[in-house]
């Protein structure tokens, strides 16, 4: 099986639908921002309790974090030329820090919150809910080292 993990914007509004057998769906964009100048874009869906809280805590331009199994599916587009998209089955999701350093998050005082991974069923975005937020790991110090000087071979020159 192949897994991708993407930090991105959601596109367009998840929006909750109910199969045959009532198993709850979403599917919704997501643009991965690689450069100022350049996105990749992907059509997303999940099912369960997955799909009800993505629906019930995102919308159009709120920032995440997915994991799922990538495909890429073939269509013709509406000039009639062959195109291919980049779709995610999404198997876990968290929320994104925005603005202000490490731990900072949107209407949260500075605090982060969990998503999908953690269960914990709160939404970061609505004030006055909060958690500390983890801890970073700290580098371990750089070994002295003697790095003798280097000439500039075109110094002369």
């Amino acid at each position: 099986m192949n897994n991708i993990t993407v930090c991105g914007n959601i596109t367009r509004d998840p929006e909750l639908r109910y199969t045959t057998n009532g198993k709850p769906v979403t599917s919704f964009g997501v643009a991965d921002n690689r450069t100022k100048d350049r996105a990749i874009f992907f059509d997303c869906s999940a099912f369960d309790d997955i799909a009800e809280r993505i629906v019930k805590y995102f919308k159009k331009g709120k920032p995440i974090f997915l994991s799922g199994t990538l495909d890429q599916r073939p269509y013709t587009g509406k000039d009639g030329v062959e195109r291919t998209s980049l779709s995610i089955t999404v198997h876990s999701w968290d929320f994104v820090n925005v603005g202000g350093g490490p731990g900072a998050g949107q209407g949260t005082g500075g605090q982060q919150q969990g998503g999908y991974n953690n269960n914990s069923g709160v939404n970061p975005y609505e004030a006055g809910n909060s958690r500390p937020a983890p801890t970073p790991p700290s580098a371990p110090p750089m070994p002295d080292v003697d790095i003798p000087d280097i000439q500039d071979p075109f110094a002369d020159q």
